[in-house]
């Protein structure tokens, strides 16, 4: 909700807990609370489908777009 942009790595977490943390410098830019976007991308041999998914306040999938 800020419109920060950022560009970060990823770190696995605990499967099913629905947290996202923000380390290092990202964590100044991001509050917690705000509404955020999340984008990741692959290196892949050939095209790939996107998939582009809702997550309620707790980050529990919705639904597809």
């Amino acid at each position: 909700t800020s419109g920060a942009r950022l560009e970060t790595y990823v770190m696995i977490g605990e499967r099913g807990s629905g947290m996202i943390r923000l380390n290092g410098a990202s964590a100044h830019l991001i509050k917690p609370g705000e509404e955020i976007i999340i984008m990741g991308f692959e290196l892949a041999e050939g095209p790939l489908q996107p998939k582009v998914i809702l997550v309620n306040e707790k980050n529990r999938f919705v639904r597809y777009l």
